[in-house]
């Protein structure tokens, strides 16, 4: 049985790009491109725009800011007691 359906490859990897996927984009390489993305996003040494413990400490006198745990686009956290 023969389709009528022309089939496209991917100019990047050369597979067949599936009838109906999203953009006529490969789903192999977006998934390829996806974690290598979040990987180059989670090996970046030193957080973005990210305030000082110190600093964050003078604006809230309840809590004892102890240190940045964590920054990136959404904001910065830190480690409170």
């Amino acid at each position: 049985m023969t389709s009528d359906v022309a089939l496209s490859r991917c100019m990047e990897c050369g597979n067949i790009i599936p009838p109906g996927a999203p953009f006529a984009q490969c789903p192999i390489c977006l998934v390829k491109l996806a974690l290598n993305v979040s990987r180059t996003r989670a090996s970046r040494s030193s957080p973005v725009n990210a305030v000082p413990a110190s600093e964050v400490n003078t604006w809230f006198a309840d809590l004892d800011i102890d240190h940045l745990i964590g920054a990136g686009g959404m904001g910065a956290v830190y480690l409170a007691h």
